[in-house]
């Protein structure tokens, strides 16, 4: 008589029992994962920014702000306050990265600013007057009213690449097994 038999003794359902018991007590606290995917999206978010925009290149800057400022300047990093806040944090069942930098929802998300505002009396230095230079010398402006019509295009920089979350998968899977 031919056929196919499988047998399963004793002795493997008490292993698969261990292994699954060591499972469980590792899945208790996933610091050690958890703390690597923390790099990894730290890492993720630092190089959105060196790419400028991945996996889609941002919005390139507005010939205005070019004009403004150095025009080989990169978006998001001007000050670099925003780029030097980005951080990870981890525990056993979580890990992120972020920044707390009150304005960084403005370019994570875009926004449409259309208000008027009162600009307070405040001191200048200029070097030009009339498209033309002149000694730099300090000015007083006076208090007045700035119509801000603009929009700031969303320039996504917290977010993990699908290698990113691969390499995180893979850390917990490693860790969760033992390894």
């Amino acid at each position: 008589m031919s056929g196919v038999r499988l047998t399963i003794d004793i002795e493997d359902l008490i292993e698969l029992g261990e292994d699954l018991e060591g499972i469980s007590n590792r899945a208790k606290d996933c610091s050690v994962p958890m703390k690597i995917a923390a790099q990894i999206l730290e890492a993720s978010v630092i190089q959105n920014f060196e790419a400028g925009g991945r996996p889609s290149p941002w919005t390139p800057l507005a010939e205005s702000t070019l004009l403004a400022k150095a025009p080989k300047r990169k978006a998001l990093i001007d000050s670099g306050r925003l780029f030097d806040s980005i951080t990870s944090r981890f525990d056993a069942e979580s890990a992120g990265a972020g920044t707390n930098v009150v304005y960084a929802a403005v370019h994570q998300f875009g926004h449409k600013f259309d208000k008027t505002v009162d600009v307070p009396e405040h001191e200048r230095r200029i070097s030009r007057a009339f498209g033309k230079p002149i000694a730099p010398k300090t000015v007083t402006v006076r208090a007045h009213k700035m119509k801000m019509n603009t929009e700031v295009p969303a320039r996504p920089f917290l977010l993990a690449q699908e290698e990113d979350i691969g390499d995180i998968k893979q850390a917990i899977i490693d860790y969760l097994r033992g390894g």
